[in-house]
């Protein structure tokens, strides 16, 4: 599996950014996923927060910085578990 393929992967495991149809894109960056994440909700803040913090653990676009317990605040089990997964068997892009 690439790292674009892992990328989506995580994405569609968060139940509201899988339903907002959010992409990760062709480019082996950020900026595609990025330009999507304008007018999210909370909780989806949150998962792209998240996807984000995957992808560059050293640095976070500005607005997207993620926030473990203000997303725990928010989240229900489902978008828990999305992050539970991959705490079971993380990887870094």
């Amino acid at each position: 599996m690439t790292t674009m393929d892992r990328m989506q992967a995580l994405i569609d495991s968060f139940p509201t950014l899988r339903s907002k149809g959010l992409r990760w894109g062709e480019r082996h960056d950020s900026s595609d996923f990025i330009a999507q994440c304008r007018g999210l909700s909370s909780g989806e803040h949150h998962a792209a927060a998240f996807v984000l913090q995957v992808w560059n653990r050293y640095e976070a676009p500005r607005g997207l910085k993620f926030d473990f317990a203000k997303a725990m605040a928010v989240w229900d089990q489902q978008h828990v578990e999305a992050v539970r997964s991959w705490m079971r068997d993380p990887w870094w892009a």
